[in-house]
């Protein structure tokens, strides 16, 4: 197993953004979540597998208040994992729920490989 963190990610509306391309032929679950929202409204966070086109939530909505930054650890993450291929490379990826009022929220994940 080998842990590895996305890097700060902005999300800005309902396009979902990469937050972390799977290694072909592993698996990879999220052990750590990392939300901040300095945006002037709520929004909710979809996190989800991604293969360039198609966006499939795996993941319950994540509610941030304006303002709230939180952080979610894997005791708190339900334990869902993707797989990538040499024909089917996914990625973890996120999006919102609407567009930003004025500032784009930022996520941080830290996934698990194996």
């Amino acid at each position: 197993m080998v842990r590895h963190t996305s890097g700060l990610k902005t999300l800005s509306g309902t396009t979902p953004v990469e937050l972390w391309k799977v290694t072909i032929g592993r698996s990879a679950r999220i052990a750590k979540i990392m939300i901040n929202n300095p945006d002037t409204s709520d929004h909710i966070v979809y996190l989800g597998s991604y293969d360039g086109t198609t966006f499939t939530q795996l993941l319950p909505g994540i509610k941030v208040l304006a303002g709230q930054t939180i952080t979610l650890s894997e005791d708190e993450i339900p334990s869902e994992k993707i797989y990538s291929t040499s024909t089917s490379q996914l990625s973890w990826a996120g999006k919102l729920d609407s567009a930003v009022a004025s500032s784009n929220v930022e996520v941080n994940i830290e996934v698990e490989e194996q």
